[in-house]
């Protein structure tokens, strides 16, 4: 599950969780693809004692850094690869005491901006969105958004608005895919535009379903996508037809 992609020295590796039904436990694995995506050996990544999913990748000072979900320690933390692809060193503590699911971490005018969904560790009811800002993921301090005092998503059931991969950038701004499920976990995805990122303000809205992105999504998956420069990754909850000709990805 939760599959992200990342080129390295020219190869595409593909970082996953992988379930072991036995334990009921998940860790992350990461398997170099070659030109055809047959996978190649699997390589555990951060070998924790707790469940951990989510591997979410992305670049900050020229270091690769993860910030994968391991809500089962009740923290959020952020790692930065020391040798590619499997060693690792935690670099931070973003979120201590919360139970914290599905994180993103990008930056936008200057700011770090996290965006996740949360609750207070044993806290009652569902998750809703969090957001926070830093100058700097690895070291600056965070600070919290109003949007978190709305309680967006959290009487919402099923993991609905929980992240669902990665974020995308088009010339009209930043985009996000949440998880939209109504009656049972994996039963669709959205994927929704952010309006407006702000100090003061935080907003977005659902794309229009012929939207390129959009239309991948509902094609695809309704759990979790991502896309690395030419390729996909997604999951599926059950079976799906091969998907070929997708002309705005490529393969």
């Amino acid at each position: 599950a939760d599959p992200f992609l990342w080129r390295h020295e020219g190869r595409l590796w593909l970082f996953v969780e992988e379930f072991e039904y036995p334990e009921q436990l998940g860790r992350l694995v990461a398997m170099e693809l070659d030109d055809d995506l047959r996978p190649g050996p699997v390589r555990p990544v951060l070998p924790l004692r707790e469940h951990a999913s989510y591997p979410y990748l992305f670049e900050h000072d020229g270091r690769l850094c993860m910030l994968p979900e391991t809500c089962a320690l009740g923290a959020l933390d952020l790692y930065v690869c020391e040798l590619f692809p499997d060693r690792w060193r935690r670099v931070r503590r973003l979120l201590e005491g919360v139970d914290a699911v599905d994180s993103v971490l990008f930056e936008r005018d200057g700011w770090w901006w996290l965006l996740t969904n949360a609750k207070p560790l044993g806290a009652e009811g569902g998750r809703s969105l969090a957001l926070y800002r830093m100058r700097d993921p690895e070291s600056g301090p965070l600070e919290l958004h109003p949007v978190n005092a709305q309680g967006v998503f959290a009487d919402r059931d099923h993991g609905y608005g929980r992240g669902a991969g990665s974020l995308f950038l088009d010339p009209d701004g930043p985009l996000r895919v949440l998880q939209k499920n109504d009656n049972y976990y994996g039963q669709a995805v959205e994927v929704r535009r952010i309006m407006a990122l702000s100090e003061a303000d935080y907003r977005d809205e659902a794309v229009d379903p012929d939207h390129p992105l959009a239309a991948l999504a509902t094609l695809v998956s309704p759990h979790h996508i991502s896309l690395h420069g030419d390729a996909v990754a997604f999951d599926l909850r059950d079976r799906l037809g091969f998907v070929s000709g997708l002309p705005w990805i490529g393969r």
